[in-house]
């Protein structure tokens, strides 16, 4: 029985450290998502009712419905809207003011700006608001260079379909139309 209670906890420890789940097509680690989950304002915003409602919109009482959709907005597993709120940059902000809001606390809050007059308490918080802040940009910049990327691929898989539908090989560059006559030289 102890040899299973210690598995157990084994267990347990290595899925919380290096487990994960995909938010939006992103690997989110359970340590994170838990992390964020606590910090986020799930515990003031959630809406029962809506969830209820998710929950059961596919009819199967609640399984395979959008509820855990919902969920995993709520939480704020991958910490988005944190990181938004301590920039102070709206949801639907363009990465540049991302960016401007960032360079901006970043400069107000750098320990380096604080001073020589300042308390030892002052330099503490200083320094945590700080760090806060970089973390903050670090969210929303791996969010949009992951954003980009996906739609690279996309764009990329669209070029290469039209390549294929007008004709050419992704062989040689030529179309069918060229390799015939190079074909009859």
């Amino acid at each position: 029985l102890l040899t299973c209670a210690v598995f157990t906890v084994l267990l347990a420890m290595a899925t919380y450290n290096h487990g994960s789940i995909v938010v939006n097509h992103q690997k989110v680690y359970f340590h994170e998502a838990l992390r964020n989950a606590f910090h986020s304002d799930f515990w003031h915003e959630f809406d029962w009712n809506r969830f209820r409602e998710e929950s059961s919109s596919s009819g199967g009482g609640g399984r395979g419905g959008r509820g855990g959709d919902y969920l995993k907005n709520a939480f704020d597993l991958r910490g988005e809207r944190a990181a938004r709120r301590t920039l102070g940059v709206a949801k639907n902000a363009e990465h540049t003011e991302v960016r401007a809001a960032y360079k901006k606390l970043a400069l107000k809050f750098h320990p380096d700006k604080i001073g020589s007059n300042a308390t030892e308490r002052e330099v503490e918080k200083t320094k945590q608001q700080f760090v806060k802040v970089q973390e903050a940009y670090e969210v929303l910049n791996d969010i949009e260079q992951r954003r980009k990327k996906r739609e690279a691929a996309a764009e990329s898989q669209q070029q290469q379909q039209r390549h294929n539908r007008d004709g050419t090989s992704s062989d040689s560059g030529y179309s069918r139309e060229e390799r015939q006559q190079r074909e009859e030289m």
